[in-house]
C-alpha cells in the first residue's frame, strides 16, 4: 500500500477547502441579496408622475393658441426630486425654441426642469413642470394627434428613474367629447 503521508493532515485540508467554497458561495449569494434589496428599495422610492398637453389659451374647443407639457409630480416616497428631465419620443413634437430649460440647437426634444438658467427648489407631490410644444401637423391651431409619448428622468440625491409616459392632448379630448355630445344630441 502507498503511503499518502498523515491523513488528518489531508482530512483537515479538504475539510478547510470545503469551508472556503461554503464561505465563498456565502460571500457571492449575500452581495447577490444585498444587490436585489437596494435595487427593490430604490423601486419603493420611485417618483410617480401624470401627464397632459394643454391648451391654456384656446377657444373651448382647443382650437388655437398655444400647447404645453405638463408633468406632475404624483408621488415622490423619498422626498423632493433634484431634476426632471424629458424626452419628446413622438414624431412632429417639438420644444419650442427660446424656452426655460430647452437645450439650444436642433432638434429640441430634450428639456431640464430650470427656471431662467438656475436651478429650482426641488419637485415635491404636486408640483408642476411645464414647457411649451408646438406640432408639425395640426388642423386649425389643434394637433391631429392623441397622445404624446415621453421620458421622463427623475433625479434625486444621485439616483435616478426613467419612465416612459403617455401625455393625452387635452384639446382633442375636448374636441371629440364636444363632438359626441352634438352627435348625441342629433339623434334626439
Amino acid at each position: 500500500m502507498p503511503d499518502w503521508g498523515n491523513a488528518p493532515e489531508w482530512v483537515a485540508a479538504a475539510i478547510a477547502a470545503a469551508a472556503a467554497l461554503f464561505a465563498w458561495r456565502s460571500y457571492v449569494a449575500s452581495a447577490e441579496s444585498a444587490a436585489t434589496a437596494a435595487k427593490a428599495l430604490q423601486q419603493q422610492q420611485a417618483p410617480q408622475f401624470t401627464a397632459e398637453v394643454e391648451n391654456p389659451n384656446g377657444d373651448e374647443t382647443g382650437h388655437n393658441g398655444w400647447h404645453r407639457l405638463m408633468i406632475c409630480v404624483a408621488a415622490s416616497p423619498a422626498g423632493p426630486l433634484d431634476e426632471l428631465r424629458v424626452d419628446l419620443l413622438t414624431d412632429g413634437v417639438s420644444f419650442t425654441p427660446g424656452i426655460n430649460g430647452v437645450e439650444p440647437g436642433e432638434p429640441r426634444f430634450t428639456a431640464v426642469h430650470a427656471y431662467e438658467g438656475i436651478k429650482p427648489a426641488g419637485l415635491d407631490v404636486g408640483d408642476r413642470a411645464h414647457w411649451r410644444v408646438e406640432f408639425a401637423e395640426s388642423d386649425a391651431g389643434m394637433p391631429t394627434l392623441d397622445q404624446v409619448e415621453i421620458r421622463v428622468t427623475a433625479t434625486r440625491s444621485g439616483h435616478s428613474w426613467t419612465s416612459t409616459l403617455h401625455a393625452d392632448v387635452a384639446a382633442c379630448r375636448t374636441e371629440r367629447e364636444a363632438l359626441q355630445g352634438w352627435r348625441r344630441s342629433d339623434r334626439s
